[in-house]
């Protein structure tokens, strides 16, 4: 543009639109590196690392429904056991057992009398060990009825946040092809409009607004890429799915 310019070919309004684009588009790229640094910053931070790691891209697990051994349900499922055998030695200790005792007597009635043998079967029935063991018992169904309940919730819970990451994938998946056809055609503008503009078809504006539209479309893209990319890993995530 500046051989346009000292030419007499591009307008002096021209060359300070066109310069006013160029440091707007300095003054956002330095705005980017700043953002850039600073989450460099906070991923040393947290990580104590200060290479990042290289690109992961998962890919959506197939699974149709939440799978059994998923490691919410596993941990509920640890603590309805806990409950279940608590409650189970609380109705041991609730019955206590009859105790029968077997004596050997060998004793007379007076001096000069023979001996007497005899044996002696004592069964001794324990009263009241139910009544006193009745609130340790009731506690343990109430523990155990709340951590099947929790165990049901957490089920529900991971059935609904299933659904809703499924939908937010086929919605990040549907916005990443949109994206993808507009960043296309902005493309096809932008060449069309820069070589109209070569041609003196068009003037400066329009093949700026072209390549604005195409620099947008990129960026677009890129986060509608990244977005899906949050998707397919809250997708697996909810399923349990470690990334490889």
């Amino acid at each position: 543009m500046r051989q346009r310019r000292a030419a007499g070919e591009l307008a002096d309004a021209d060359w300070v639109l066109a310069r006013h684009e160029t440091l707007n588009r300095e003054a956002r790229l330095q705005e980017a590196a700043a953002e850039v640094e600073t989450a460099a910053i906070a991923w040393q931070a947290y990580t104590g690392l200060s290479r990042l790691p290289d690109r992961l891209e998962e890919q959506p697990a197939q699974a149709q429904s939440i799978p059994n051994p998923h490691p919410r349900l596993q941990s509920a499922a640890s603590q309805v056991a806990k409950s279940r055998a608590q409650r189970q030695r609380q109705r041991i200790e609730r019955r206590a057992n009859p105790i029968l005792s077997l004596a050997a007597n060998h004793e007379r009635g007076g001096s000069g009398s023979d001996y007497d043998d005899s044996l002696e079967l004592t069964l001794t029935v324990p009263l009241g060990s139910a009544t006193q063991a009745a609130p340790r018992l009731a506690e343990a169904e109430a523990d155990l009825g709340e951590m099947e309940a929790a165990q049901a919730l957490t089920r529900y819970q991971l059935e609904q946040e299933h659904a809703q990451a499924r939908l937010a994938l086929q919605q990040s998946a549907a916005a990443m092809v949109l994206a993808e056809e507009r960043k296309t055609l902005t493309s096809r503008g932008e060449h069309l409009a820069k070589r109209a503009f070569e041609l003196g078809e068009s003037d400066l504006v329009q093949l700026l607004r072209a390549r604005n539209l195409a620099a947008d479309a990129t960026l677009d893209l890129e986060r509608k890429r990244l977005e899906h990319q949050r998707a397919i890993a809250r997708h697996n995530q909810v399923l349990g799915v470690m990334p490889k």
